[in-house]
């Protein structure tokens, strides 16, 4: 270095003082394993909106960074692997980011199929863990690799799974609360996820349930153990605090909206619902810190074998080819992750330029008296569950006399966040959340006219006991349209197997413009009746639109 200014070596490194290594080629291998991250976060960030229990996502990358960061002051010198291995490794790292593609466009064709997206993940951290390895060695990999890890708390865990946790925690939670009520004096029964109290009754929802702080603060413990460097033995004592936690805020929150609707009306549990949670869950995360602040050890010096914060991050090459082997491989490395990702894109856009839609449709009403029918409001809170772009909810009394309530609603494909969501809002979970009980699925209504066919999935449930001892039956009709659908039967959108999945992603099928129809029926004579009243009615109020362009519009 002369006067005070960095220098290349024969090596090609820059050596110096403040931007020592600041350039060099190891910095080029973590840019492009970064890049092949971005190619998968570009799928992830569709399950971080809204009212999505993984919207702290947007969070996680930075605190991973900050723990990478922190453990630089302590890393061990590094001891990268032979140039031959390496070699190995640029070609491994490669072939992982090929391995991205097919699941890549399995993502395309169903966003909110999570299968794909867990094991896009997988690869780009096999992917970070050969960065690590070819930079220092096992040392390097070992003391890097828990931030690493950590990146895969903002992936969603598969929907089956959440479900099963969401429904043992929506039981807990209400059975804790209706039993605990009862210990006060109270009247309290459970009615499915409702809690009845005195003729009151109080939802608990997903959110309530436990899912949401689960999720987040099983984050948050997992980024505290580190912070605090806690030893591997005492970290399952905080994931157990942590459920405890979860478990006691939210019951207490569950009662005290309990008791606010039954003193207070919904006027005041519309006004504190959203204080109330976020006490609770700040009440769980102070919890968490100060258990960590008592259990966290003490005068803890640096782990065994770490350099004293100075070394570089990566080895300096030896010479001008070994150096070449990085950039090399760099190059491939970004070379491949942009193919990937421009590949994907030109599949889909070709197909959908072949497969331009011809017509749409929507709910028009007839002005005649043949149907009672009045419009009817959403409620905010299913506003906010469905995300919707727009949409109308309307009670009406069929000719044969069954009486119905029709949801018709849709998300215009700009906002692939809410339009990801229309397949989750099946009424096989939305009913049972209400208390509804499934007592059978029939084979579905098509129904067909000027080109368009609906699909319609036929439920049958037994509804809620409203306290007079019957229960009454309820006929519900279903079904989500895609306005580009290839040709194919529409019942095939909504099954979710890899080999239909893949089926749909070798013919380019993608499309986020989607309506949704639901038709709940009561006091129909039976299955048939109801069949042939649903098919009267959508004669009646579907209308048939031809299609200017590839937009959407009708003429």
């Amino acid at each position: 270095m002369a006067d005070g200014k960095p220098t290349l070596d024969a090596a090609g490194s820059i050596q110096g003082d403040l931007p020592a290594n600041l350039l060099s080629p190891v910095r080029f291998l973590v840019g492009a394993t970064v890049l092949a991250a971005l190619v998968v976060l570009s799928q992830v960030r569709l399950h971080w909106g809204g009212e999505s229990y993984y919207n702290y996502g947007w969070f996680v990358p930075f605190l991973a960074a900050y723990l990478f960061v922190r453990r630089m002051a302590d890393q061990p010198a590094p001891a990268p692997p032979p140039r031959r291995i390496q070699g190995c490794i640029v070609a491994a790292g490669a072939l992982l980011i090929v391995a991205l593609l097919p699941f890549q466009l399995l993502n395309e064709v169903n966003p909110f199929w999570r299968a794909p997206l867990i094991l896009q993940a997988g690869l780009v951290l096999l992917l970070g863990m050969a960065t690590l390895y070819m930079i220092g060695g096992l040392r390097t990999l070992r003391h890097f690799a828990f931030p690493a890890v950590f990146c895969l708390t903002m992936i969603p865990i598969p929907w089956r799974i959440e479900t099963e946790i969401i429904q043992l925690l929506t039981r807990q939670v209400v059975e804790a609360t209706v039993f605990l009520l009862q210990a006060s004096g109270y009247t309290a029964e459970v009615r499915g996820n409702l809690v009845v109290v005195n003729g009151s009754s109080v939802g608990v929802d997903d959110a309530c349930s436990g899912i949401r702080s689960l999720q987040v603060l099983g984050m948050i413990t997992l980024f505290l153990s580190d912070y605090f460097r806690m030893p591997w033995t005492r970290r399952p004592l905080l994931f157990a605090a942590a459920f405890v936690a979860i478990m006691f805020f939210n019951t207490t929150r569950s009662i005290t909206l309990t008791l606010v609707v039954v003193h207070g009306g919904t006027a005041w549990y519309d006004r504190l619902h959203d204080w109330i949670g976020i006490l609770t869950f700040g009440g769980c995360i102070a919890l968490l810190y100060g258990l960590c602040e008592w259990i966290r050890p003490r005068g803890a010096g640096p782990p065994e074998g770490a350099s004293a914060g100075k070394e570089s991050v990566g080895p300096a090459p030896e010479s001008p080819a070994h150096a070449r082997v990085w950039y090399v491989g760099a190059a491939v490395w970004a070379l491949t992750a942009a193919t990937v990702f421009a590949g994907k894109e030109a599949w889909f856009l070709y197909h959908e330029e072949r497969e331009r839609p011809q017509y749409t449709w929507t709910v028009q009403w007839p002005e005649r008296d043949r149907l009672n029918y009045r419009f009817a409001d959403i409620s905010d809170q299913i506003k906010e569950i469905l995300t919707f772009d727009y949409g109308e909810r309307i009670h009406g009394i069929l000719p044969r006399g069954e009486y119905i309530d029709l949801y018709f609603y849709g998300y215009t494909g700009e906002n692939r966040m809410r339009a990801v969501t229309s397949y989750g809002h099946q009424p096989t979970v939305c009913m049972t959340a209400i208390g509804a009980r499934l007592v059978a699925e029939h084979e579905p209504v098509r129904f067909e006219r000027n080109g368009l066919q609906l699909t319609m999935n036929h439920f049958k449930f037994l509804l809620p006991d409203p306290g007079t001892g019957t229960r009454e039956e309820m006929d519900v009709f279903w079904t989500v349209w895609e306005r580009r659908n290839m040709g194919l039967d529409p019942l095939r959108m909504e099954t979710i197997t890899w080999a239909n999945q893949t089926d749909l992603a070798l013919r380019g099928r993608r499309d986020y413009y989607r309506k949704i129809l639901l038709v709940g029926m009561t006091n129909a004579d039976s299955k048939a009746s109801a069949r042939r009243s649903l098919v009267s009615l959508l004669e009646e109020i579907v209308k048939v639109q031809p299609l200017d362009d590839n937009s959407g519009r009708a003429d």
